[in-house]
């Protein structure tokens, strides 16, 4: 175990995966408030737009990233955090429309979340 920890890129993978960790409970809880479309709406709406959200946006983007990081990497060395860095800057744009959608248009909210 001491001889794995002494890898110094060991230490930036557990760094980041405790900050991706952090990212992620925060964007769970932000996103079931942000997805309750009204007070008059079933309590169980926002947690299934919420689900669908993960399970749409994580399959469909992680897939793409791989295909995507695996073809950059052959011309570039960088070519997977390139990948990551651009794709999460494309997807800025993409989350402040759909947090600035109103309370009624959860779908249209969700797939820009998504």
């Amino acid at each position: 175990m001491w001889s794995v920890l002494r890898i110094p890129t060991l230490w930036w993978i557990i760094a980041s995966g405790a900050l991706l960790k952090f990212q992620h409970v925060c964007h769970r809880n932000f996103l079931a408030g942000v997805s309750e479309p009204s007070p008059r709406s079933v309590a169980g709406e926002s947690g299934i737009a919420t689900g669908v959200v993960y399970l749409s946006g994580g399959v469909s983007g992680g897939t793409l990233a791989g295909y995507l990081g695996d073809f950059i990497v052959q011309r570039r060395k960088d070519g997977r955090l390139l990948c990551a860095a651009v794709m999460a800057l494309v997807a800025i744009p993409f989350a402040c429309v759909g947090i600035l959608q109103p309370a009624d248009s959860l779908f249209v909210a969700m797939a820009f979340l998504g």
